[in-house]
């Protein structure tokens, strides 16, 4: 339990994401995580997602943490294969699910090993940010009644998302949220709660 306190279970799924990130080939070499079938449009297109039951008995937590990657099928969005070969052409063979779920858990384990020793500190405050296409994005608060926002990033103690309202002409109000997901939506940026702070 006193390792909770440092390193609280919240953070797993921020680890997952970190690993999979890392361990997802030719990343670097992309300029934009973008669908090939509309480049032109910079729109992102989701190819991963993650979930994490957590369980706790007798002062320890059991975490089950689910990873969907589409690596191979490019329909109905897009593929790692098929952003690979738009954007790499015949440079890189194709990804074969059996190496990327080797270097996905292989990472995993480091970053859990480190997190239990260092909590959500700078260094992976700073590695999450870097690659996190949240930051700075204007959202709805549907329970504020339809209050527009800014994300401006995570909470180090409990993962929340922090928010910064806008008022007239998109300026800060200079109130701030704390806001978690609706534990009954994978809609990320969707039915969020508040806690204000």
């Amino acid at each position: 339990m006193e390792k909770m306190q440092s390193a609280p279970v919240v953070f797993i799924q921020y680890l997952a994401a970190m690993a999979v990130l890392l361990n997802t080939p030719y990343y670097t070499d992309w300029t934009d995580a973008l669908d090939p079938e509309n480049a032109d449009k910079k729109r992102y297109t989701k190819i991963c997602g993650i979930l994490v039951n957590s369980h706790y008995s007798a002062g320890e937590y059991t975490s089950v943490v689910g990873v969907g990657v589409n690596a191979t099928n490019a329909s109905p969005t897009t593929s790692l294969n098929a952003l690979a070969a738009h954007f790499l052409g015949n440079k890189t063979a194709p990804i074969t699910l059996e190496k990327l779920l080797a270097r996905i858990l292989t990472t995993f384990e480091e970053l859990h090993t480190r997190f239990l020793r260092t909590g959500f500190d700078k260094t992976f405050e700073d590695m999450y940010y870097s690659d996190w296409l949240h930051m700075h994005q204007v959202v709805t608060l549907e329970e504020e009644g339809g209050a527009k926002a800014r994300i401006k990033g995570i909470t180090r103690d409990y993962g929340l998302l922090l928010a910064e309202e806008l008022g007239w002409d998109d300026r800060p109000t200079g109130r701030i949220w704390q806001l978690q997901s609706d534990s009954n939506s994978f809609d990320f940026l969707r039915g969020l709660v508040r806690r204000k702070v």
